[in-house]
């Protein structure tokens, strides 16, 4: 009598990219391979249709939900995130200057493997936060996750 086959249960990868309404964004690393102790650049393509505009990470929008993008993974490192040069606007929904991205933008988010990272596979995992606006109103913040493999070489 042979053993009933049992299902294993299976945790979805997530996309690398994705669609939103208005937004598309992008996650690719510099390369799919890295040392203990070395840095990868994650980069973040997001690209909004017209009239759209995100709010971008600046102490302008202090108050407001601003650009957030944050690593979920324990075990590997990230730096402070690099954005273009925002641009800086009056707006009807807001009493005064907010920053601004448009179009098509990259944001770079090096990752470091740490010097004792566990050689092997692993899935790099990103959180972005954003509020979209147009030129009338902001819709409410909203967020997404994207990941991408890695594979963390001995």
């Amino acid at each position: 009598h042979q053993g009933a086959a049992v299902a294993v249960p299976t945790v979805a990868a997530l996309p690398d990219h994705l669609t939103r309404g208005p937004l598309a964004a992008q996650l690719a690393l510099a390369t799919s391979e890295a040392r203990a102790g070395q840095y990868v650049d994650a980069t973040l393509r997001l690209t909004l249709a017209r009239p759209w505009e995100l709010l971008a990470s600046h102490a302008l929008n202090r108050s407001r939900a601003s650009l957030a993008v944050s690593l979920l993974n324990a075990d590997l490192e990230a730096e402070p995130l690099r954005q273009p040069a925002p641009q800086i606007a009056e707006r009807r929904w807001s009493p005064g200057p907010v920053a601004l991205l448009s179009g098509e933008t990259r944001l770079v988010l090096p990752i470091r493997v740490p010097p004792r990272a566990a050689p092997g596979p692993r899935r790099v995992r990103v959180r972005v936060r954003y509020q979209l606006c147009n030129g009338g109103e902001c819709v409410a913040p909203e967020s997404l996750v994207l990941e991408t493999p890695l594979t963390v070489l001995r």
